[in-house]
């Protein structure tokens, strides 16, 4: 379309006379008319010519927008949702995971560090060898506040397997249960 066009010729062109190559996304346009996300190379040759790789980035874009409605939607939850390897470390945290638990964003987290005694026992013996062998697991547990004290979960583990039946990754879902335990 225009504006790509106007881009190739006021940055695109100069940049391979300086450089000699330039890489990066564009806009194109099929013949039927409709437009699409490309990642051009381009490569100016000696006398001018220039050879051009392009590829169509319309799926990547797609995933990658999936991937952050996604993430936005686990975001916003109420509910603590955590991403873990086998072993108990906590790669991932929402955020309303890190305000129950009182942790910043870059807090590095394990099982260990947010069940209590009790509760880690149950999910390291019951939890997730039941998730592991039968897909999922749902109990009560309960967590560390940020306050020292324990807030009482309805917590849900799922075990993630590959091709192979192999378990890349956990995740869990835990939603407070205080009023309910109150009343």
């Amino acid at each position: 379309d225009r504006d790509a066009i106007r881009r190739f010729d006021t940055e695109i062109v100069p940049h391979l006379y300086l450089h000699d190559r330039w890489r990066g996304e564009i806009t194109a346009r099929r013949k039927d008319g409709t437009t699409f996300p490309q990642e051009l190379s381009a490569t100016l040759l000696s006398g001018g010519g220039m050879v051009f790789v392009v590829r169509d980035v319309s799926d990547r874009k797609e995933a990658e927008a999936e991937q952050a409605r996604l993430t936005a939607i686990l975001e916003a939850t109420p509910d603590l949702i955590a991403i873990a390897t086998v072993d108990g470390d906590i790669p991932y945290l929402n955020a309303a995971g890190r305000r129950m638990l009182g942790v910043s964003p870059d807090a590095q987290l394990s099982f260990r560090a947010i069940f209590p005694a009790w509760a880690l026992q149950e999910v390291e013996s019951v939890g997730i060898p039941f998730a592991v062998d039968y897909g999922a697991w749902n109990g009560e547990t309960a967590i560390r506040a940020a306050d020292g004290g324990e807030i009482p979960v309805s917590q849900v583990i799922i075990a993630h397997k590959n091709a192979h039946g192999e378990v890349e990754h956990l995740s869990t879902i835990m939603r407070d249960i205080t009023e309910r335990k109150e009343a």
